[in-house]
């Protein structure tokens, strides 16, 4: 991995955004392409890029640390925005080859989260310049307690 800097424009993170949504806006923000991104923020090798393993689940504590780099944000808000967060409650971890993210998708169809969709709802979208929540990518999360709606 190439030596991380700081990115030039700096994004806060909304409360609760989850972290592939995150790394979305930044990519907006910079006016990159996603791939860009990603490889710029160390989550991807320019020769593995095709195989994304683990993405908004966890972070490695090298890429971890290239992200803070990157960012300027500390290691417990980016904690926050990964799925990781829920180990115990929703998803279970134990035993995963966290280092090389293999297994991930065959784990998400024995746990209580979704790695692709989600729930949406689609005030907060409009209020939170169009962030995605990391509760719904839990499958009981139905309803905003924020404005009173269904998820969608």
């Amino acid at each position: 991995m190439s030596r991380v800097r700081p990115l030039a424009l700096q994004l806060k993170p909304v409360s609760g955004q989850s972290f592939a949504s995150y790394v979305e806006q930044l990519s907006a923000w910079h006016d990159v392409p996603l791939l860009v991104m990603l490889l710029y923020l160390g989550l991807v090798e320019e020769e593995r890029y095709e195989k994304l393993n683990g993405y908004g689940v966890f972070l490695s504590p090298t890429k971890l640390k290239a992200f803070c780099i990157a960012t300027s944000l500390t290691e417990e808000a980016v904690k926050e925005m990964l799925l990781s967060k829920y180990q115990g409650i929703a998803l279970d971890l134990t035993g995963m080859d966290l280092e090389s993210g293999e297994g991930i998708h065959s784990m998400a169809a024995k746990q209580w989260i979704y790695l692709s969709g989600s729930h949406v709802c689609p005030h907060c979208l409009a209020e939170d310049r169009g962030a995605w929540q990391i509760a719904w990518k839990l499958p009981w999360s139905i309803v905003c307690v924020r404005h009173g709606c269904y998820l969608v």
